[in-house]
């Protein structure tokens, strides 16, 4: 992006650190229109809090714990907007039952503690990262936990779909990025 281009050349002190202040802008930029648009659709949904909520629970996780990448921006954008959309259209239409928010939690939560962390082609995880994030996630996914046993328990089901939803969408794409990475461990 050349605006961002040009106040990363204007600010720094060579072209490498450069390079690494326009990454990091770009990413912050493509993060604030992503928030900035969910935040939107649940505005437009009629459900601000609880989209505020599921990004509030989603993203921590998945930031740890990996997971399946698209090869483009594109792709990514389109799949990322699906899976929040029609996460979203099921918060607003109805609660999981019960016995389906439990089954999609242990199914989310044992897919989930079985793969994270998982990195990528473009972000292999060495043994550090895989030892901190690995802790990150279980930390997280611990808290979630409590929350949705919580939820759960009181009867309050509209809420716990939302956490089921964070773990069972990350559990999922934590599975599907472990296969992504063995098969191109096969194929290298």
């Amino acid at each position: 992006m050349k605006f961002i281009d040009n106040y990363a050349n204007r600010i720094s002190d060579n072209s490498e650190e450069s390079e690494i202040i326009s990454y990091g802008l770009e990413q912050l930029f493509v993060l604030v229109i992503g928030l900035s648009i969910a935040i939107i659709i649940g505005f437009i949904l009629r459900i601000p809090l609880q989209t505020i909520v599921f990004i509030l629970l989603l993203f921590p996780l998945r930031q740890n714990a990996g997971g399946f990448h698209a090869r483009g921006r594109l792709t990514c954008s389109i799949l990322s907007a699906a899976i929040f959309l029609g996460s979203l259209i099921i918060i607003r239409t109805s609660a999981l039952p019960s016995f389906v928010n439990i089954i999609m939690y242990v199914i989310g939560s044992a897919l989930l503690v079985s793969f994270a962390p998982v990195g990528n082609k473009n972000k292999p995880l060495d043994d550090l990262e895989k030892k901190v994030y690995g802790k990150r996630t279980m930390i997280i996914w611990i808290t979630e936990s409590l929350l949705f046993v919580i939820l759960e328990s009181q009867g309050i089901s509209s809420w716990a779909t939302i956490v089921t939803l964070s773990i069972f969408i990350c559990g999922s794409l934590v599975t599907t990025g472990y296969i992504q990475e063995k098969i191109n461990e096969d194929g290298t």
